[in-house]
């Protein structure tokens, strides 16, 4: 089974004035997407872009028949930057961890059609309706290696040149926001979350979300979602309205993944490039009660069918939406093959990497597949947070100290197929256990010193299969015990 991991980044930030400042105007005048104006831009500003773009076409053209080249589920690591301006955790754009587990569980399925609206397809689609077989992981490693959670959280003061009196279109979220906070766009899905987004033409703060399509710029490739549609049916946001259910994030990760709106953004002479999608002539912005049929904006003649208003690729409420098609998917795949490889071999969970030998002044994580060991003066500064994990053993030599204030934390982390046996060591306080294979990890945490306190806890890790990835509540994730030996 190949599988392909696409880690995703979002942001979310601002406060409850800067809500009440910038939520927009009445849900019913929102624009759902701003990614063909972002797409004219760069077309406008990188000549390459343009020819990136006609290279992807073509090749999905001319290779219809290499769809089932991938096989079996891919896997996107995505990474979550929320965009705040010092909210609380939790609190209006800085959102809570809820909700963005929520929007990852609303695109797995939607893209796995195991979606809880999928029978509300009509049944001259049921045919067609595909499981895309893409599935969201939040990411496990940062491009630097070191443990993450895919949600990195970002205040606008740490961001040179950011105001949120300014005019938050894409050109500006691009430059100020995208750039100095994406994660390596090959290996990660990036999701930006952020209180406004607003028009180029005359800074209507209206979009709900846009994506940069494969072929743009590797450094502002991701994306963009107004914090307020991020959610799922089972958990909305309380402040999303129509918009609410996370089918802004489903249908913009289509753009990010190829897909182009329903109606081809033209008249009935104007296609969306997939075979089995009815022409529109517009788009349809259905709501309640989602009544097909609905608009027939195109005569095709024979077996001529309504408007797909139902497609995550059109402009209907977020509880109106409840497909892909299969030509969607074929598309989608294809662009996952050509001009996204990289993420086909993107880790969402943390691999072991090689040994190392430590010495020098030390500050972060430090990883390795077998052992850890520090040589000669090695220190941890007053204030440093280090941690050490491996999956054989951590020696720390004669020269090893730590002043102040100093956090050393000291994890074993079963990377084998078998259990791992931890040692006896002064170190390790007369302790001798074993890690169950692949799923937890055994750690030391010490202040002020590296030897002399005696807790350890089991915490519970990130376990990926080969035919799933389980993702344990962050809530219960970390399973405390207490090891002692007088």
């Amino acid at each position: 089974m190949q599988k392909l991991i696409l880690c995703a980044l979002c942001a979310f930030c601002f406060t409850a004035y800067t809500y009440a400042q910038n939520s927009g105007p009445p849900f019913e005048e929102m624009d759902r997407c701003g990614t063909t104006e972002n797409d004219e831009r760069l077309k406008a500003v990188y000549p390459g872009y343009r020819i990136n773009r006609e290279n992807i076409e073509r090749f999905i053209r001319e290779n219809q028949h290499l769809r089932e080249v991938i096989d079996g589920i891919t896997i996107i690591p995505v990474v979550f930057h929320v965009i705040h301006d010092g909210d609380a955790i939790g609190t209006n754009e800085n959102l809570p961890e809820s909700l963005i587990l929520a929007q990852l569980d609303q695109l797995n399925d939607d893209f796995r059609r195991t979606n809880s609206d999928a029978g509300n397809t009509p049944a001259d689609f049921t045919g067609i309706a595909a499981d895309v077989e893409v599935e969201f992981c939040l990411a496990q490693v940062d491009p630097d290696g070191n443990p993450a959670t895919g949600i990195n959280r970002i205040n606008i003061s740490s961001l040179s040149g950011v105001d949120l009196a300014d005019c938050w279109d894409d050109d500006y979220i691009d430059a100020n926001i995208k750039i100095p906070t994406i994660w390596n766009s090959a290996n990660y899905l990036n999701i930006w979350t952020v209180v406004k987004i607003q028009r180029s033409s005359n800074c209507a703060n209206t979009i709900l979300g846009y994506a940069q399509f494969p072929g743009g710029p590797a450094n502002t490739d991701g994306v963009v979602l107004r914090a307020t549609t991020v959610g799922s049916i089972a958990n909305p946001n309380p402040n999303g309205g129509d918009f609410a259910l996370g089918r802004t994030g489903t249908h913009e990760v289509g753009h990010y993944l190829n897909l182009i709106h329903i109606w081809g953004d033209g008249d009935c002479t104007v296609d969306d490039e997939v075979a089995d999608t009815p022409l529109a002539g517009d788009d349809n912005t259905t709501g309640s009660p989602c009544t097909y049929p609905g608009p027939n904006s195109c005569d095709e003649g024979a077996g001529d069918l309504p408007d797909m208003f139902m497609n995550y690729m059109d402009y209907s409420d977020d509880e109106c939406m409840n497909m892909f098609s299969n030509g969607q998917k074929t598309r989608m795949l294809l662009t996952l093959l050509f001009a996204r490889t990289d993420l086909v071999n993107a880790p969402c969970a943390p691999e072991c990497p090689e040994n190392r030998v430590l010495s020098g002044t030390l500050d972060g994580t430090y990883w390795a597949g077998n052992s850890i060991t520090t040589s000669g003066a090695t220190t941890i500064p007053s204030t440093n947070d280090v941690i050490l994990e491996a999956a054989g053993t951590v020696t720390l030599s004669s020269g090893f100290s730590t002043t102040g204030n100093a956090g050393l934390y000291i994890g074993f982390v079963n990377c084998a197929s078998s259990p791992l046996t931890i040692p006896d060591s002064s170190l390790m306080h007369g302790l001798d256990a074993q890690i169950p294979e692949g799923l937890e990890r055994l750690q030391h945490e010490s202040r002020n010193s590296g030897r002399d306190m005696k807790k350890w806890f089991l915490q519970e890790m990130l376990r990926q299969t080969n035919d799933q990835v389980e993702l344990p509540p962050e809530e219960t994730r970390r399973i405390q015990r207490n090891f002692r030996n007088q």
